[in-house]
């Protein structure tokens, strides 16, 4: 999983948006938690770790992949 957050953070990374009205080229960059949905488990609880591993990504500098562990 973390190999497809991180492709997907390369290809944003990668792209520029231009301003229509003054041209100038803005850089993106993208944050991303990871969680897994474990058998049996609310979604909610998955959801949570993500949102979890996403706070962290976003704390130690934003563009990058976290995956949550637990």
């Amino acid at each position: 999983m973390r190999m497809v957050g991180e492709r997907l953070r390369a290809l944003v990374q990668a792209a520029t948006l231009r301003v229509a009205a003054t041209g100038e080229v803005l850089p993106l960059t993208v944050s991303i938690g990871i969680s897994v949905v474990e058998a049996h488990e609310p979604l909610d609880a998955a959801i949570a770790r993500a949102d979890k591993a996403l706070t962290q990504a976003k704390q130690i500098g934003r563009n990058r992949v976290v995956v949550s562990n637990g």
